[in-house]
């Protein structure tokens, strides 16, 4: 019986120093360091250029388990607030394949605080000088949800 717990503690040690060694290696190597980006679908009125040159800033130290497809979409839509993510794949160990897609205007709305381009989702897009489809009696930013 001494023997075996005497065995037991042997392999937790060694199993715990195995992990620890694995966890120092996945954060500390880069080996999931994002290293590669593709694009997939349309890019003929992608600004490809401009958005492949933010994310390669942002992002080229992350690990790719670390992004999150939240926040990766809304660091999208602030580089170009036409652009959406709209789908985001991990590819192990470090290349990100994204579908971005560009929102299309679809109303123009009169706020409070200027004329806007407002598309399909409610997504403001920018200002515009065009008169109203719509009016709203609340101040609107480019960027948010209407």
């Amino acid at each position: 019986m001494k023997l075996s717990i005497s065995l037991i503690k042997k392999s937790f040690a060694i199993l715990l120093i195995a992990v620890t060694l694995i966890g120092i290696f996945v954060f500390k190597s880069g080996f999931f360091d994002i290293k590669e980006l593709e694009f997939k679908g349309d890019k003929s009125n992608l600004e490809y250029a401009n958005i492949y040159a933010n994310i390669t800033a942002n992002f080229s130290d992350s690990k790719i388990f670390q992004v999150d497809t939240a926040d990766f979409s809304q660091f999208v839509s602030s580089i170009d607030p036409r652009y959406k993510v709209v789908d985001l794949q991990k590819i192990f160990p470090n290349k990100l394949v994204l579908s971005i897609e560009e929102r299309l205007e679809k109303y123009t709305v009169d706020a409070s605080n200027g004329k806007f381009v407002v598309d399909q989702e409610g997504y403001v897009l920018g200002e515009t000088d065009s008169k109203g489809h719509v009016s709203y009696d609340g101040e609107l930013q480019t960027g948010e949800y209407i």
